[in-house]
């Protein structure tokens, strides 16, 4: 399932920033079975009053969320137009842990694990008014928000 788990999303990219529309989720499928876990999708979705059932979606809130409904893009990378590589994440967070957070994805802050965890900087993309962080190395987003990279 996705999971909105920010908004007010800005990428930080070589030149400046990139902000997304303040209403636009940015979105990510820990379990990989609704979109790549791969990747995080900044797009725009409905909210709706009914709520959800799900244990990490009410972890990462602290509270029973609701559900949403987004038009998934295509998973395929060649129809989507590249960027360039993130830098830095800015955006806000609901809930019980809610406020503004920033990510850096700079090269050896992997909480002093890099030199155990390599990894490389999210690439961004865009296609139509949507964006893409695409983690070549895999990402954790969990309920502490990203763990990794």
């Amino acid at each position: 399932m996705l999971i909105a788990k920010g908004y007010e999303v800005a990428c930080r990219i070589d030149g400046g920033i990139l902000r997304a529309p303040q209403s636009y989720g940015m979105m990510h499928d820990s379990s990989g079975k609704d979109f790549p876990k791969d990747m995080v999708l900044v797009a725009p979705f409905q909210r709706e009053r009914r709520t959800v059932s799900d244990d990490e979606a009410s972890r990462y809130f602290g509270y029973t969320p609701r559900a949403g409904v987004v038009r998934l893009p295509s998973r395929n990378l060649r129809s989507w137009n590249r960027i360039g590589e993130v830098s830095a994440i800015d955006y806000r967070r609901p809930g019980t842990e809610g406020g503004d957070y920033r990510h850096e994805f700079a090269a050896g802050d992997a909480g002093g694990l890099y030199w155990l965890f390599p990894g490389t900087k999210p690439m961004l993309f865009h296609q139509r008014r949507m964006l893409l962080l695409h983690f070549t190395d895999g990402v954790i987003l969990n309920w502490r928000g990203f763990v990794w990279p």
